[in-house]
């Protein structure tokens, strides 16, 4: 999956289990520039990641899912920010 963006990133899902959620920016020389973790219960899940720092690039974002149960899940992005 491909994103563009300028100055923000949001991040928006509807999470069925609880758990912890594992957000990670990366540039594409593998240097991690953001890390969050969040505990999250079951609900919408919303997070803005600003970007408006960095230089206009490709960026990757890792969201790593586990739950209470066990589930774990990944997903990888590829981000376009562009220049203003």
């Amino acid at each position: 999956m491909l994103f563009r963006s300028i100055n923000l990133l949001k991040i928006k899902n509807t999470i069925q289990k609880d758990g912890v959620l594992k957000i990670q920016l990366f540039d594409i020389l593998g240097n991690q520039l953001y890390n969050g973790e969040f505990k999250i219960i079951q609900s919408n899940y919303e997070q803005v990641i600003n970007i408006e720092n960095y230089a206009s690039g490709v960026y990757i974002l890792k969201i790593y899912f586990s739950s209470n149960n066990g589930l774990n899940q990944q997903e990888t992005f590829k981000i376009i920010k562009e220049s203003a």
